[in-house]
């Protein structure tokens, strides 16, 4: 006969064993009922409290699926998700008082459909299998380095002529008053010169996978580089070389077994403050005054909920669901006459009435205007499958160029909406691929080429 005391370390040891056994379903099924919750609390300060522990809750659940990788594409998206939409209900609430609560359900079931299909991908056979098929050793092509070496420097040649031609040709408008509406005012019409800006970054790119294996000088390349981006900044096109930054950092650690984690919180860091610097000077220098350094970090996170709270105000009350018609509106603005591209459009929409740019959408906003809120979770759910199938390329080093410049593509996403970058990816992938083709040696393949 057991005694009492064995019976209850004896149930103790059956609960923890099922916890154990069944933690990640539990954990999985414990959002839901925040989220459940949150819907029924009134008072503002607990909502977003909900908010922030569930949000904060799945964004941890994702790394620890990842086993904290901080290579993998779900942890990178994550935390750009985290940046530009995620956390953006807090620093709101707390430096001006204004609370979102529109936007929450649609962040947090969203980024939970992302989760759990991420989850279930994992814990699949199927996924196992395909894996474990996959070759380690990837078959490229043989590359002639000076053939490369020559079609970057013609690349970056013509970007910076590009550069040139659009300076002068718009230089009162770009150093002439308000800078940043001179700056949107001198985008009209350099449809040509704009793109063409663009090949410097495929040049440079090329450039740093040879740096990365000792067949370029690296004091060279950094002075390419630096001179590159400073033009670009000079202009007016601050996320041009922010862009530059990310596809280098994806390049970068693609190549390097283990960074570590203090090193990236540091680039990390360094990114974030160059932003916001970038941000301080245009806006003074378009005369809006200054902003104090917190104000403007805090902004970086807060646009982005803020416009899906003005999105979700307006569509589809105000302006139908566009099903899919927001990806072609850049393409549709290539050819003659007044068309405007996507945050341009979406600024109209809105009525919203303010100088320079447009609005940037987030990936979620951008979902929303076209698909609604069902559409929008079954979008994260494909996209989760996407940042699988690329996570395990950019770890395999399959295709690495094509690959990082998608991986980016769905990184910026998370501020700017897809349709913005779709032209661009066409841009650096066929540009990209021309040069290798012509740079290509005669004969068999080999294994184990740097680009």
């Amino acid at each position: 006969m057991r005694t009492g005391k064995e019976n209850y370390t004896m149930n103790n040891k059956k609960m923890i064993n099922f916890f154990r056994e069944n933690n990640n379903i539990i954990i999985m099924l414990l959002f839901p009922c925040l989220i459940f919750i949150m819907n029924f609390i009134q008072n503002d300060v607990v909502k977003l409290l909900i908010y922030s522990i569930s949000y904060i809750g799945m964004v941890l659940y994702l790394f620890y699926i990842c086993k904290f990788r901080i290579k993998s594409v779900l942890v990178m998206f994550s935390v750009f998700h985290m940046v530009f939409i995620g956390i953006g209900p807090i620093p709101s609430a707390i430096r001006v008082g204004i609370y979102y609560p529109k936007t929450y359900n649609l962040i947090l079931i969203s980024y939970y459909v992302f989760c759990l299909t991420v989850y279930i991908i994992y814990n699949s056979s199927y996924y196992k299998e395909k894996c474990n098929k996959l070759s380690k050793e990837i078959k490229k092509e043989n590359i002639n380095h000076k053939k490369i070496i020559i079609s970057s420097y013609v690349l970056i040649i013509i970007s910076m002529i590009a550069e040139a031609v659009y300076l002068i040709k718009n230089f009162q408008f770009l150093f002439g008053g308000n800078m940043e509406q001179g700056r949107i005012t001198s985008l009209q019409g350099n449809g040509i010169l704009l793109y063409s800006m663009w090949f410097g970054l495929v040049g440079l790119s090329c450039l740093l996978k040879l740096v990365l294996n000792n067949k370029y000088n690296v004091k060279l390349f950094f002075l390419i580089y630096l001179i590159y981006g400073l033009s670009s900044v000079l202009i007016g096109f601050r996320s041009r070389f922010i862009t530059l930054i990310l596809i280098t950092v994806l390049l970068y650690i693609q190549e390097k077994k283990e960074i570590p984690f203090k090193k990236i919180a540091l680039y990390g860091s360094v990114i974030l403050i160059v932003t916001v610097l970038l941000g301080g000077i245009r806006s003074v220098l378009s005369g809006n005054g200054s902003l104090k350094m917190f104000t403007s970090l805090s902004i970086i996170f807060e646009n982005g909920v803020l416009n899906l709270n003005n999105i979700m105000n307006s569509f589809p009350q105000k302006v139908k669901y566009q099903y899919g018609y927001t990806f072609f509106l850049n393409f549709i603005m290539l050819k003659p006459g007044p068309d405007v591209d996507f945050t341009l459009w979406l600024k109209e929409m809105l009525n919203m009435k303010f100088a320079g740019g447009g609005v940037t959408p987030t990936l979620v906003g951008e979902l929303y205007i076209n698909f609604g809120h069902i559409g929008t979770y079954i979008a994260f759910s494909i996209l989760a499958g996407i940042l699988v199938l690329l996570d395990e390329l950019y770890k395999r080093k399959i295709s690495t160029f094509n690959v990082v410049v998608i991986i980016w593509a769905m990184l910026i996403a998370c501020r700017g909406g897809i349709a913005n970058s779709e032209i661009n990816i066409l841009l650096f992938v066929i540009v990209y691929n021309f040069v290798m083709f012509i740079s290509r040696k005669e004969g068999k393949n080999e294994k184990h080429s740097i680009i």
